[in-house]
């Protein structure tokens, strides 16, 4: 049965100040308006807080893991081998995870006949929501955090969730948050942690969490861990997740005001991430009022009551993005196969073959076309092997420079014209006007 499917791509150089998103603040029934205020709030952010970074090209008050999941999470192509001031910041990140490990870890220990897990004993002094922050800053730059210079980061994390609650680690809200980076680093995580946040959380009349007051923030929090927890293959359908995930977003729709805030900037971004992260529709809960009401908080300068935490947690809001975007648009889990090359086609030679089309534009030069070919191809493969089969049916006519990169291929440049991440212009992807959620790969 021969398809008579017409795909049309265009490839064209655009400039952007930030790399192509298909997230919108509110979904996509976010008004334009609304759309353009969160791009020049979020834009003012990004700017204050990279030009916060101290000598060392981190932040200051133990933030440089948090800075950079935010600079990276709001824009993807910011940690990159061309742009020297990201790779200093990571790097920096590296130094100041092996400082802690260096400091909180005994310089000998004596023979024991302890079974306790000696992988986490040995670091009881580094405190786990200090150590979830930095395995979340190095996933989002796609370290491997279960083999860190020899470190397994998850294996002391987990040790201390199994001691919980101590006198450093005794909150919902910090426990919500090490499941969270235990969630998006693909580790196993102990049937007992589920339990904690599931059972031990109470979300009744009295909004009690045993022995604190449950307040939105933390409620947040605990969605946001729930929902990555649901999304693990191993948790799918579990009754008790689901259960007291839809008691946690009770909870928050209660505790929201009538300008869609939660009392305070931390609270309403970490509502959002929560809100985002369980999948609740946008207009369930207010999220135009929510996301004007932050913009309006932010100060002249690009910051947020001029707090670098408080900028922080508000930036991936005005992004569209939540925690869980680590895992899922970041850092492939593994490496993807080499492609096989199609053979194409100038005419319809039967069976299982689509037309297709694609279109070379410069829109920096007065949209100037710089080839365009259509063309048959089976069925079944991805638009980078199609992109390798026409420079070989066009005899190099059609000519691209691929760059494989740890999120896989990008398009270096085109008829000899790059891309430059520095001044943000990029070669982008779009089918019949529509820009594409995935790239080439």
């Amino acid at each position: 049965m021969v398809q008579r499917t017409l795909i049309c791509f265009v490839v064209a150089l655009v400039s952007v100040r930030f790399a192509e998103t298909t997230d919108k603040v509110c979904g996509p029934d976010t008004s334009n308006g609304l759309q353009d205020s969160a791009n020049q709030a979020k834009e003012a952010a990004f700017d204050w807080l990279e030009s916060q970074h101290n000598d060392q090209w981190g932040w200051d008050h133990q933030v440089t893991p948090a800075a950079v999941l935010t600079l990276q999470l709001t824009d993807p192509t910011w940690f990159n081998e061309e742009h020297l001031e990201s790779q200093l910041s990571v790097k920096q990140l590296e130094i100041e995870m092996l400082s802690l490990l260096s400091m909180t870890r005994p310089p000998f220990r004596a023979e024991s006949d302890s079974d306790e897990d000696d992988n986490g004993n040995e670091f009881r002094n580094l405190a786990a929501g200090r150590l979830a922050n930095y395995i979340l800053g190095l996933n989002t730059t796609c370290h491997k955090v279960s083999d860190f210079f020899g470190y397994n980061l998850p294996s002391i994390l987990t040790f201390k969730m199994r001691r919980f609650p101590t006198q450093d680690f005794s909150n919902y809200f910090q426990y919500s948050f090490a499941i969270l980076a235990l969630c998006n680093s693909n580790s196993r995580i102990m049937r007992t942690f589920v339990d904690v946040i599931t059972e031990d959380i109470d979300f009744g009349s009295h909004l009690l969490i045993k022995p604190c007051i449950y307040f939105a923030d933390i409620a947040a929090m605990v969605v946001t861990a729930l929902s990555c927890l649901r999304d693990m293959p191993e948790f799918a359908n579990h009754t008790d997740i689901n259960e007291a995930l839809q008691r946690g977003i009770s909870y928050i729709n209660e505790h929201q005001e009538s300008d869609g805030s939660f009392g305070n900037i931390h609270a309403s971004s970490l509502a959002y991430q929560a809100y985002m992260a369980a999948g609740v529709p946008p207009s369930e809960w207010q999220c135009t009022d929510l996301v004007s009401t932050l913009i309006d908080e932010q100060n002249q300068d690009g910051s947020f009551k001029g707090q670098l935490m408080a900028t922080i947690q508000v930036l991936p809001t005005l992004a569209g993005k939540h925690y869980s975007h680590i895992n899922t648009e970041m850092c492939p889990t593994e490496e993807e196969e080499e492609e096989d090359i199609p053979e194409l086609f100038d005419h319809n030679e039967g069976g299982d073959l689509i037309s297709m089309s694609i279109s070379v534009i410069n829109v920096l030069d007065d949209n100037e076309e710089l080839g365009s070919f259509s063309f048959y191809v089976a069925s079944g493969y991805n638009l980078y092997s199609i992109m390798q089969g026409l420079v070989l049916f066009t005899q190099g006519s059609f000519n691209f420079v691929p760059k494989d990169t740890t999120w896989g291929h990008f398009i270096e440049s085109m008829y000899g014209i790059k891309g430059d991440n520095v001044a943000k212009t990029f070669w982008h992807i779009s089918n019949h006007d529509e820009s594409l959620s995935v790239g080439k790969s």
